[in-house]
């Protein structure tokens, strides 16, 4: 199955025991302006060619500040 979302319909969670989503570690920040673009890369499941399964989430510069959000 293929799923598709708007990066604007997802969010982050940092809860280690929250039932539902996909453990990430984040690749890359880009805050410009009011929004930020978080890159993620999906710990456990590698994609067909065996690179990691990247996601792009958008948040708000304040959800970043809230989240503490950095690289690694």
């Amino acid at each position: 199955m293929v799923g598709f979302a708007r990066p604007h319909e997802l969010d982050i969670v940092t809860d280690p025991d929250a039932p539902h989503g996909v453990d990430a570690v984040v690749a890359r920040v880009l805050a410009f302006g009011a929004a930020a673009r978080v890159e993620l890369d999906a710990v456990d499941a590698p994609s067909a060619d065996g690179l990691p399964r990247h996601y792009e989430v958008t948040v708000s510069r304040e959800r970043i500040e809230q989240l503490a959000l950095r690289e690694g």
